[in-house]
């Protein structure tokens, strides 16, 4: 075993972070404008039948990891099932969306928490403005092939693990 995979997980990840801090590859999110430091190809290494590797080094609301795993892995792409389960990981950008909209005079300005209240009070309103174009869950259940079919990446895999559990 190399170096990595007998490091505690918690040290796996602040010495990846520090990496990253000192000499990762800045980007900044074209929607959101948030920056994010990026490296190329590496990897932490973790043996689950030692637990699950969550981070104690900062707080992490372990109800909204589950909830948004759910949403995923359910392949949604609205954050209508996020907002009504607490979870508001995901509700700035469609709110930066409609912002845009509010600029071009198409819509009515809102404060962020009127925009959440109303996206888990209207459903008419949250299957518009709700929607998150290209997210994880719908890449995972409904990704878009070249020739047009739509494929379940994820049941592929459950799939392919279940007939072939050393695949």
């Amino acid at each position: 075993k190399n170096n990595m995979e007998k490091q505690h997980s918690e040290y796996q990840y602040l010495s990846l972070m520090k990496k990253l801090i000192d000499s990762g590859d800045k980007q900044t999110d074209k929607g959101t404008g948030v920056v994010t430091y990026s490296s190329f190809g590496d990897q932490m290494r973790y043996d689950l039948s030692e637990g699950l590797p969550l981070l104690t080094t900062k707080k992490v609301y372990w109800k909204g990891v589950l909830q948004e795993l759910y949403w995923f892995m359910s392949g949604q792409s609205n954050i209508k099932y996020l907002v009504d389960n607490n979870v508001h990981i995901w509700d700035d950008y469609p709110y930066k969306i409609y912002n845009e909209k509010v600029g071009k005079g198409e819509m009515e300005a809102m404060t962020k928490e009127e925009f959440v209240a109303k996206i888990a009070a209207d459903s008419d309103f949250a299957k518009i403005h709700g929607e998150l174009p290209h997210i994880y869950g719908e890449s995972w259940r409904r990704w878009q092939a070249r020739d047009g079919r739509e494929v379940d990446q994820l049941g592929w895999v459950v799939s392919e693990l279940t007939k072939d559990p050393d695949a």
